[in-house]
This record gives C-alpha cells, sequence and structure tokens, in this order.
C-alpha cells in the first residue's frame, strides 16, 4: 500500500469510528437523527460511486421536535480510497409546519453530495418549506475533500413563512479550505423564492474555497421579509473573506479573486415589498451589518400601496450596485394611488456604504389605467426613483384580421361578421371585388341583432372604404350581407377585409366569422363556430 493510501485509510477509518460513537454514545449525539428520502454511502470498504437521486422525502405536518438534525430528499457520500463520484439529483424534499425545538438549527436540504477524490453533483433538486423555525435550507449541496470538480447547478428553494430561518442558498458547492482542492465548481441557474419570513443569509448560488461560477441565479422576494445579514446573487468565499463583484466588503484583503463569475444573470425580484430591512439585528459574533451584491439585475415591482418618500431595500451596511440594472414596474398591474408626480421613494438605501453605479433599464411602469414614468438616480448611499409622469394608458394595436376574397351572402343566416371585443377603437377597410355588400353597424354590451345599417351600399366600383367605431360600449361589429333590399340569395359578391382593433386593455381582440361556420382569430388561426357569435369568443 501506498504511503498516501495509507493515511486516507487511517482518516477515512476514523471518520467511521467517529461514527459509530455518535451512534453508540448518546451524549455525543444528542439523540438526534437525520431524515433521508434516499441515501447511498460509499467508504474504502465499499468503493465506487454514490447515487441518491430521483427521490421525495415529505415531513408534513412535523409538529415541535428536538431531535431532528437534518431532513434530506437525497444524500450521497463516496468517501473512498480509490475515489469516487457522488451525485445527488432530481431530488424533492417538502418540510411543513416544523418548529425545530433543538438548540442548533436543522438543515434541509433536497440534494447533498460529498465525495473525497473525484466529482460531486446536487443538480435539479427542490426543497419546499413551509411555516417552520431555526433551519438551514439548501436547494442542492455539493462539496469534496480532494476532488477536482463540483455543480449545485438548477435548483429550487422555495419558502413561506420561515419564522427563524438561518442560511437560504439555492445552490452551494464546497472545496478543501486547505488546499483549495476543487479547481472548478458552479453554482449556476438556481432560484430562491421567499414569502413572508425572517432569514439570516439568502444566497442564489455560493462557492466555496476553490475557483468556479455563480451566475444566472434568480432570488424573489415577496410579503413581509426581514434579512439578518446577507443578500447575494452570487457569492464567493475564501476562509474568512467573501467577494463581490471583484472586491471585497469594507475594503479588506482577499487571497485571491476566485470566482470567475459571480454576476452575470443573477436577478433579484422585490414582488410589492417594502421597508425590507438588511442587517436588521445583530446576530453570532455581534454582527449587525447587511450586505447587498452580485445582482445583475433588479426588478421593483412597486406595491401600489407605496407612498412617497418611503424606502423598499433599508441596508444596515453595505450595497454594491455597480453594473446593475434597475427596472421598475408595478406589482399586480394596479395603479400607485399615493404617489404625485414629483414624489419619490427610495429603492435603495445603504447606511455605511453604497458602491458603484447602476444601469437604467426599464423605467415605465403600466398601472390599470395609468401609465408611469420614473426617473432614477443616485445621491450618496441612496438610489432614488422619482415618478415624472402619470399619464392615462396609450392605445396600442391588439389584433388584426385579415380575410381576403371572402364570399358575400344575401341570406341573413349566413351573413359575415367582423366582431371586436373590449376595442377602444375599431376599424375596417373594405374592398369589394365583385357584386356588393351592405354594412350593418354595432356597438352594445354584447353582440344582438340590433344594428345601424350604413346608408349606402357599396358595391366593387366603390374605392377601398373605411370605417371606425369607437364608443365606449366594449362589444363591436361590422355585418356583411343584404341589408338595403332585394330578393334573398346565396351569393352576392366577395370582398378582401381588414380589422384593427386599437386599445388600452390587453385582453382586448378581433375576430371575423365567414357565415359558413369559421371564425378566423388574429395571426391567421381559425376555429370552428356554430353561427355568428352573441358572445365573446375569445
Amino acid at each position: 500500500m501506498k504511503k498516501n493510501d495509507a493515511v486516507k485509510s487511517v482518516r477515512f477509518g476514523m471518520r467511521s469510528l467517529l461514527l459509530l460513537l455518535a451512534m453508540a454514545l448518546p451524549g455525543l449525539a444528542q439523540s438526534q437523527i437525520s431524515l433521508y428520502g434516499k441515501t447511498d454511502t460509499r467508504d474504502y470498504k465499499n468503493p465506487g460511486n454514490a447515487d441518491a437521486s430521483d427521490a421525495t422525502y415529505t415531513l408534513a405536518p412535523a409538529g415541535s421536535r428536538s431531535d431532528i438534525a437534518g431532513i434530506y430528499g437525497g444524500n450521497a457520500f463516496a468517501f473512498t480510497a480509490s475515489g469516487g463520484t457522488a451525485t445527488a439529483s432530481d431530488n424533492r424534499v417538502t418540510v411543513r409546519y416544523f418548529e425545530n425545538k433543538n438548540a442548533s438549527p436543522a438543515q434541509i436540504t433536497a440534494g447533498h453530495a460529498d465525495s473525497s477524490e473525484k466529482t460531486a453533483f446536487a443538480n435539479n433538486n427542490a426543497a419546499t418549506v413551509e411555516n417552520s423555525s431555526w433551519t438551514n435550507v439548501f436547494g442542492g449541496y455539493a462539496s469534496t475533500t480532494d476532488g477536482s470538480y463540483v455543480e449545485a447547478n438548477n435548483n429550487t428553494v422555495t419558502l413561506r413563512n420561515l419564522t427563524k430561518g438561518l442560511t437560504v442558498y439555492g445552490g452551494a458547492v464546497r472545496g478543501n479550505p486547505d488546499s483549495n482542492a476543487f479547481t472548478t465548481g458552479s453554482a449556476n441557474g438556481n432560484t430562491v423564492t421567499i414569502i413572508d419570513g425572517n432569514v439570516q443569509y439568502i444566497i442564489g448560488g455560493n462557492l466555496a474555497n476553490g475557483h468556479g461560477t455563480a451566475t444566472h441565479n434568480t432570488i424573489t422576494l415577496e410579503g413581509n421579509i426581514t434579512i439578518v445579514s446577507k443578500l447575494i446573487g452570487g457569492e464567493h468565499l475564501h476562509e474568512d473573506y467573501w467577494l463581490i463583484h471583484g472586491s471585497t466588503p469594507g475594503g479588506a484583503a482577499a487571497p485571491g479573486t476566485y470566482c470567475l463569475d459571480c454576476f452575470t444573470g443573477n436577478t433579484l425580484n422585490l414582488n410589492g415589498v417594502k421597508n425590507l430591512n438588511i442587517g436588521a439585528e445583530t446576530i453570532e459574533g455581534g454582527l449587525s451589518t447587511g450586505y447587498l451584491a452580485n445582482f445583475a439585475t433588479m426588478q421593483f415591482y412597486l406595491s401600489p400601496h407605496i407612498a412617497n418618500n418611503e424606502t423598499i431595500l433599508n441596508i444596515n451596511g453595505f450595497a454594491n450596485i455597480d453594473q446593475t440594472t434597475i427596472n421598475l414596474d408595478i406589482w399586480g398591474g394596479q395603479d400607485l394611488t399615493r404617489l404625485r408626480n414629483g414624489d419619490v421613494i427610495k429603492l435603495i438605501y445603504a447606511g455605511k456604504k453604497m458602491e458603484g453605479t447602476v444601469k437604467l433599464g426599464k423605467l415605465t411602469a403600466q398601472g390599470a389605467t395609468l401609465r408611469y414614468h420614473f426617473a432614477v438616480y443616485q445621491e450618496g448611499n441612496t438610489l432614488w426613483a422619482r415618478l415624472e409622469s402619470a399619464s392615462p394608458r396609450g392605445m396600442e394595436l391588439r389584433s388584426s384580421i385579415l380575410v381576403y376574397h371572402q364570399p358575400l351572402s344575401g341570406i341573413a343566416a349566413q351573413a359575415s361578421v367582423l366582431a371586436g371585443y373590449n376595442c377602444d377603437v375599431f376599424q375596417i377597410l373594405l374592398d369589394v371585388e365583385s357584386g356588393y355588400t351592405d354594412l350593418a353597424l354595432l356597438e352594445s354590451t354584447v353582440a344582438s341583432n340590433a344594428k345601424h345599417t350604413y346608408s349606402d351600399r357599396i358595391d366593387a366600383s366603390a374605392s377601398m372604404f373605411s370605417y371606425t367605431l369607437y364608443g365606449a360600449e366594449p362589444v363591436k361589429t361590422f355585418t356583411l350581407g343584404q341589408f338595403l333590399g332585394g330578393a334573398a340569395t346565396d351569393n352576392i359578391g366577395t370582398a378582401t377585409l381588414f380589422g384593427y382593433c386599437f386599445s388600452t386593455r390587453a385582453d382586448a381582440r378581433g375576430l371575423f366569422y365567414d357565415g359558413a361556420g369559421t371564425c378566423h382569430l388574429s395571426g391567421g388561426s381559425t376555429l370552428s363556430c356554430s353561427g355568428a357569435p352573441t358572445t365573446p369568443l375569445w
């Protein structure tokens, strides 16, 4: 046996001995248990790859417990002298109504993969935790002792009413702090959604002790939320330092730029929240400073109830917003009833320092009846949004109907109908190619037979004809057929027609009924109709 192999065997033997002692001596183990959907452990006696994937574990309703140390969807360990890959992917764990009474936090992890020599993968896992307390939550967690590559990508964490949460990670990867063991790692594409809760750290993607990326992670916050310390899109840790966008908070010197990219594509969505405090209370070691960093995009969905000079993000510490794109919209599509032109909102206030310069993205927000335009600017440690104007919604083209060479019938039951619903302006352009047609007009709350007929018959010798309906009624129709006299006949001519629906409402639509069982929709699609529509078909 080689010297290194002998050392590894001793190390793994000691790990096994410690595990046995923990199970045998209640004083060491403190009667703690871990719960698994699936687990696979490989060691020097049982070498190979460990795979704990495609498992589901649900603990609900859990109640108050002090005996749980960890809850896992999938748990894979590959501690082998010859090396092995650990995989814990595509797992699901759900925990509801779990009140942790233990002095130490419980760890809830959807997919956990740990390898000593080779690679570890914890991808596409999902953790859902509701109405619970005193927990660390990971979507995916992958680590290695002396390996070369780890992944925790595309994991999902959904939290609701986390009354006392600690660390929350979408995806996290770890190397050996003594050797920077993994050369490459990724914590990319993870999603964290929190609706009402009190948490310590929220990290989209986290790297520790090695090189790698933490990109395209998304954090969405909604409701009443308090964050004790950090809100980070992509984070790199090395011993006592953590990097933010190529620097360290407070000017501390880092041992090197190990994060290849912890910024690109990371997004923070703020869904109607306001007065969200970061660094709001003291935690271990007296730390009460908050950090916001490494978001390429911040989407502020403004609460309809936000008022002049109110704050959305209040940070008792540092905010790094360098090259972050700021977008504004309105949560729920409602009007901002408490804001007037010239009013201001504190998007971000940093109590100690605001670093960098933002980029301006979408600054026009659409409410129910008004369109709002904001100016965003920085002054010292504050990022402001000022309401520049609030004007009625502009009309847009919502649908267009194009019908070529349509046969026209003089039989009432076979009349053709161009109909619009919720169109502020509904317009027909008509070219009679052969024969003739009459045109009946309707503006009403519902489609009916009560119509006003245009005074003149339109025949093939006429130039292209145009007519516009713009009343307040939601239903507007043009009916083509024979209404000004003459014997009923099946074919009175052909026509090409165009229908345009302009509206301030996104649900405005138009259609054309051909009189023979087919309705033509915007974009060229069709559907079967039993007759001329008496109510909207869309």
